[in-house]
């Protein structure tokens, strides 16, 4: 599933490719002291992608879009939602990634906030490691889905 996601993204968006590549060698290294970075090109590849296929002022023109409170751009859930919609999926069909993606978003943040809050490496080092790949699973599971891959 990981060489057909980034066989795909090297075709549409190479960056993206790029990222998620990295952030696959990356996580496979179970020497790193931290996996911050790691969960960032997941990220990356995510919004990459989202970009491409759901441009900010797309989404913004859609009728009855509204910014989220506090946002000055489409958040990675109303890209989500802009690009299923034009796939004409079913609105319950939506919702599992688009609820992925929100808890991308959340573990990315809280997860940033813990490892600058803690004071040793080694009392984190698994826990980001178990996390991270958490991170990647529901990356895949939404690239996949976004990218229209049978998996």
């Amino acid at each position: 599933v990981e060489n057909l996601i980034y066989n795909t993204l090297q075709s549409i968006v190479p960056n993206a490719a790029f990222s998620f590549r990295q952030a696959i060698v990356d996580l496979n290294d179970t020497n790193r002291s931290s996996y911050r970075g790691v969960a960032n090109e997941f990220r990356e590849a995510l919004r990459e992608t989202l970009d491409h296929f759901a441009p900010d002022i797309d989404v913004m023109n859609q009728p009855g879009f509204h910014l989220e409170e506090d946002k000055k751009q489409p958040t990675m859930k109303q890209k989500v939602r802009y690009i299923l919609r034009a796939r004409e999926v079913a609105e319950n069909a939506m919702k599992a990634p688009e609820g992925a993606i929100g808890i991308i978003e959340e573990r990315i943040a809280t997860f940033t906030r813990a490892t600058y809050d803690r004071s040793s490496i080694s009392t984190h080092t698994t826990t980001e490691r178990k996390e991270v790949i958490q991170i990647k699973n529901y990356a895949i599971d939404i690239l996949s889905e976004l990218l229209s891959l049978q998996t």
